[in-house]
């Protein structure tokens, strides 16, 4: 599943598309702290400059110096202080310039690395050692010439020995701790570089239409094509019934609405499908529900221009916290009130400028009660003109698209 927010559609396609389904492609990459255009230099994913990232919760990590003393040389000591996390790090003290980036980097430690030295020296003369006690078999013949010759057996492994010996006794004398040498501990965390920011331009992987196409210039924000799902496709949430008392017990009734905002100036025709049984992953504690859907087909009105904001909010979302939203609260209700007078039945939709919200009732038919909100799957199919930017380009005479959209119960 999708936010509405990451999705793009397709003019050409008429369908919505994820970034499974577009061709990505980096533009260009920059570091935003120091603004530095790192996109000739393939592989590279950090800055290299002094510019640093908190390792823990990888935000903005600022640096501060001071001077410190070392073996009698002055110097300088670095030290990182992360404002967001407990994190810090502090340097040893530099007697000699160096850039920051070098110095983490030297500081950087290689555990075990006497202890794998030694053992690899112990390992060889242990070798050595045993083969030294098997005496080598030779010919007598040989024995014999060798020793009118006055020729000793070969003394190359004694030799090796005596090197080993002598490069062990030059090391320091290993003293392992069982509970801090071997038990898994994580090390301690250095300060890293800055994570590039990287401008993404997405094609459709099916017919190769450009749907985002940013500038190439890492200094400029601008963006040359887009073609946001969240432009074309209407908003849809679920949400309780004001009126209605929030029962998920086994025989209970629930009132919600589906909630339906054109983001478009153009009218749109909807329809509405649903499962005839929800998957289970939809569902908790082994419940099954039915949903009662008296309306499946309806028309939403194109947004305005200049439309007021709370006009723009359905009456599911507003709330009583000012005047002028109690104001259009009493409004609203009055004409619900002649609307359900003029409507044959107990049930309606409510229209509005750019919305319309549908009645729909949850009920509970296991034994088993629900313990949370349920999510419903609806799939949503959207019929409208085509708009007059996609005119010139397109194919077909009108726009028609579906997709499916999964509505967590408010």
């Amino acid at each position: 599943m999708h936010h509405l927010g990451d999705l793009y559609f397709c003019p050409s396609c008429q369908g919505v598309k994820c970034i499974h389904c577009c061709h990505v492609a980096v533009e260009c990459k920059y570091c935003v702290n120091c603004m530095t255009d790192y996109s000739d230099q393939k592989g590279v994913v950090r800055c290299s400059k002094n510019c640093f990232e908190c390792p823990q919760c990888k935000s903005p990590l600022p640096v501060s110096v001071e001077d410190a003393v070392a073996d009698g040389a002055k110097g300088k000591c670095f030290t990182f202080a992360c404002v967001v996390c407990d994190y810090t790090y502090k340097t040893l003290v530099i007697t000699k310039p160096a850039a920051l980036k070098t110095i983490i980097k030297n500081e950087n430690p290689i555990p075990f690395t006497n202890f794998f030295e030694r053992f690899s020296l112990l390992h060889k003369l242990a070798v050595l050692e045993e083969k030294s006690q098997v005496p080598r078999k030779l010919n007598p013949t040989v024995l014999a010439r060798m020793k009118a010759m006055d020729i000793q057996k070969p003394t190359g492994d004694q030799d090796e020995a005596s090197n080993i010996t002598q490069k062990l006794s030059e090391k320091k004398p290993l003293q392992i701790n069982t509970d801090d040498d071997f038990n898994s501990r994580p090390p301690k965390l250095l300060p890293l570089g800055r994570h590039l920011t990287a401008k993404r331009s997405y094609l459709c992987d099916s017919c190769r239409t450009m749907l985002s196409m940013p500038v190439g210039d890492h200094r400029l924000m601008k963006i040359v094509t887009k073609e946001f799902a969240s432009d074309i496709v209407p908003t849809v949430t679920a949400k309780v019934d004001h009126a209605s008392v929030l029962n998920f017990t086994p025989g209970s009734d629930t009132q919600c609405s589906l909630n339906f905002v054109n983001v478009t100036d153009l009218s749109i025709s909807v329809t509405v499908s649903i499962l005839s049984q929800l998957p289970k992953q939809f569902m908790n504690n082994n419940a099954t529900i039915s949903i009662s859907f008296p309306f499946t087909h309806f028309s939403v009105q194109g947004r305005r221009e200049k439309l007021a904001i709370i006009d723009s909010i359905p009456s599911p979302y507003l709330t009583s916290n000012t005047k002028t939203a109690r104001a259009e609260q009493l409004m609203r209700a009055s004409r619900r009130e002649a609307q359900r007078r003029k409507t044959e039945g107990d049930e309606f939709k409510e229209v509005g400028a750019n919305w319309v919200s549908v009645p729909f009732s949850v009920a509970v038919t296991s034994n088993t009660p629900l313990l949370s909100y349920p999510k419903i799957p609806f799939y949503i199919t959207i019929e409208s003109k085509l708009p007059d930017t996609w005119k010139p380009h397109a194919n077909r005479r009108g726009l028609k698209y579906g997709f499916w959209v999964v509505c967590q119960v408010e």
